[in-house]
């Protein structure tokens, strides 16, 4: 009897043990009902994904975040000429601190976008100089289509330093967060609080106001599942880490690489970081931006003469 009791002990540890190699292998997401049309494009999209058979599926999931099983990145800088690297000696801003941070704990990091500027080799990015948060939506698209896993967004300053309607920017922010959460329904988008400007000086108290406002913005997409989360630049980077009172200087930029890396791990931490989709036979999920920033309703997109949402 005592020997009958071993081997099913025995079975269901080694069946257990096989049930969570292969939910790690196969990226498998708890049956949590997601409404909604984001939640209805998540299914559509892991439909057409072998590796993914699910009835309805939760963005904010469990998935393991030891260190065992930390991911590929594929990571998009979003945002304007902070993002470009403006004013930093090599030209590549944070990105290549940042690079140096994570290449040196996950298994591989690539930049996408479809800028380039700087020195180092793995220099794209989505990065536009004097891009305000609108502008920065419209140009958006191709990259996030490239399914990151990883969106790094920081836009706003240009809005506010103009000015140009600061009051709403908020709202616009809001907008393309909600954008590239409904284009990557499977990415983790970290929204940056904005580094001080000391020019013009009424942009000091400007972005203060417009800082204060992103904690609660993404509170909001938290709260319906959305893998949104801040890190606070102005916390690091002071007036004296800018060049011209706008753009950080090499160390300035050194201090946003830390934050940012500080934001992955807490992602990752969180079991947000999913492997990157491998883009293949399906792309990715598109919508109209308005001139405001805001997401327009989906029109269908022709491609090789097929109508579609989610097309080759």
């Amino acid at each position: 009897m005592k020997s009958f009791q071993k081997t099913i002990a025995t079975c269901l540890v080694v069946f257990t043990v096989l049930f969570l190699f292969v939910a790690r292998r196969y990226h498998a997401l708890p049956a949590t009902k997601l409404t909604g049309k984001t939640g209805q494009i998540a299914v559509s999209f892991l439909k057409h994904h072998s590796y993914a058979t699910v009835s309805s599926v939760s963005l904010i999931s469990s998935y393991p975040s030891d260190s065992a099983q930390l991911p590929n990145l594929r990571i998009l800088p979003l945002g304007d000429s902070i993002t470009y690297g403006y004013r930093s000696t090599s030209g590549d801003g944070y990105r290549a601190a940042l690079f140096g941070s994570l290449n040196s704990t996950f298994p591989s990091v690539k930049y996408i976008g479809t800028q380039h500027s700087g020195s180092m080799e793995n220099n794209a990015n989505e990065g536009h100089p004097g891009y305000m948060i609108h502008d920065i939506a419209k140009k958006a698209l191709p990259s996030l289509s490239q399914q990151p896993n990883v969106i790094l967004m920081m836009a706003g300053t240009n809005d506010i330093a103009r000015p140009y309607m600061p009051e709403d920017a908020p709202w616009r922010l809001g907008a393309l967060i909600d954008f590239a959460i409904l284009t990557c329904p499977f990415s983790v988008v970290i929204v940056a609080q904005l580094a001080p400007v000391t020019e013009p000086p009424e942009a000091q108290y400007m972005i203060r106001t417009f800082n204060a406002q992103i904690p609660a913005i993404v509170a909001e997409r938290q709260k319906v599942g959305k893998k949104v989360l801040t890190v606070d630049m102005s916390q690091k980077v002071s007036g004296v880490n800018l060049y011209d009172g706008v753009h950080p200087n090499d160390y300035g930029y050194d201090l946003i690489a830390k934050v940012w890396y500080e934001g992955i791990q807490e992602a990752v931490k969180f079991g947000w970081v999913w492997e990157p989709i491998t883009m293949g036979h399906h792309g990715a999920v598109t919508e109209d931006i308005g001139p405001d920033g805001s997401v327009l309703p989906s029109r269908p997109v022709v491609r090789d003469g097929r109508t579609c949402e989610i097309c080759v």
